[in-house]
């Protein structure tokens, strides 16, 4: 029986390929064109995303040395260095900010962020000047959305609500409102958001008291 012939066929078979049709390589093409447009918007938007935050941070650095400069202006100026260290506590919250003031290296106060969500609009976020001692000098709020004319009096452009904080540390105090057998007044109308802040400025205060600025992660 002569196979050559049938031999030939399937090494013919084998060995050609049919060619692409065009609708096919046009999807390829296509397919590989949104692949590097897509890589490319990526790091369009990462390139974005992280200039923002550079802008943002800028900014925020800018306001907080306004801060600084209103809770406690000796500090500041007897300083030369400032180093900025983020935390996390359950007590005042997730990646709140401690500023360390420097001169000589030889630390000559604190500022520190805390938050609480025990305010009427959460979250309420307050900043403390404290010693160099962990001492509180003065505090104040940073970010509310207390209720406009209620729960925003506590804060001390508005109202002298937040003087009864100036010199305090944990143990100088029962720390929560008269209303429930504590020693601080309270904003009639916004009995709420002065408890927050009065609570939140005792954790605020228990948690500097056991911070190691040394072993905190650096501010980006």
């Amino acid at each position: 029986m002569d196979t050559s012939n049938s031999e030939d066929k399937k090494d013919q078979t084998v060995g050609t390929r049919k060619p692409k049709s065009p609708w096919l390589r046009a999807l390829a093409s296509g397919l590989s064109l949104a692949t590097v447009t897509a890589f490319c918007m990526i790091l369009i938007v990462k390139s974005d995303e992280a200039t923002h935050d550079l802008i943002e941070y800028n900014q925020n650095e800018a306001k907080i040395m306004k801060v600084a400069e209103a809770l406690m202006p000796e500090v500041v100026k007897e300083s030369s260095q400032i180093k900025c260290k983020l935390f996390s506590d359950k007590r005042i919250g997730k990646n709140m900010h401690l500023y360390a003031f420097l001169k000589a290296d030889s630390v000559q106060g604190y500022l520190m962020t805390y938050s609480t969500d025990k305010g009427y609009a959460a979250p309420l976020v307050l900043i403390g000047a404290f010693t160099k001692d962990k001492q509180l000098i003065k505090n104040d709020v940073l970010i509310s959305n207390e209720t406009p004319g209620l729960g925003d009096k506590v804060m001390r452009r508005n109202s002298s609500f937040m003087d009864m904080f100036n010199g305090k540390n944990s143990e100088d105090a029962v720390w929560d409102v008269k209303k429930f057998n504590g020693d601080f007044d309270y904003i009639i109308g916004s009995t709420v958001t002065s408890r927050a802040v009065v609570m939140a400025t005792k954790d605020a205060l228990d948690t500097i008291k056991v911070l190691n600025f040394k072993t905190l992660k650096e501010c980006r």
